[in-house]
Order: C-alpha cells, then sequence, then structure tokens
C-alpha cells in the first residue's frame, strides 16, 4: 500500500530515538560510574576504601600507567 502513495519508510526515526535513547543510558551510567569513583554516593565512601576497591585500585592504576604513562 505505500507504493501506491509513493511513501518509502525505512524506520530511521526509530533507530534515532532508539540511539539517542542509548546515548542518555550511556550518559546516565556513566555519572553513576564515576560518583561511585569519587565517592558522591553511599556516605562519602569511594570505591578506593571499599574491601575490593583498595585492592582494585592501585592494579588498575598500574596498568592504565602500563598503556599511558604519566610523564
Amino acid at each position: 500500500m505505500d507504493e501506491r502513495y509513493g511513501k518509502t519508510d525505512n524506520g530511521s526515526g526509530f533507530l534515532v530515538l532508539r540511539g539517542a535513547i542509548l546515548f542518555i543510558m550511556a550518559i546516565f551510567g556513566l555519572v553513576v560510574i564515576l560518583a561511585l569513583l569519587e565517592g558522591w554516593l553511599f556516605f562519602g565512601i569511594s570505591f578506593q576504601q571499599t574491601t575490593v576497591g583498595h585492592i582494585v585500585w592501585p592494579v588498575a592504576l598500574f596498568l592504565r600507567n602500563l598503556v599511558s604513562p604519566m610523564t
């Protein structure tokens, strides 16, 4: 029926909407992760002060320095 009216809808609007929603969710997730790392959540306890964080954090910093060393 679309061919009769000359309409060709390829669903690009839906793809843009889905992409925008995924982008907003990714930004929100990044904000939550950064808040956890900096201690803005959980009453000021940062990730580095937790049981797992005080072990994982130095290892993560070491690996990051291997990839892009600070001069």
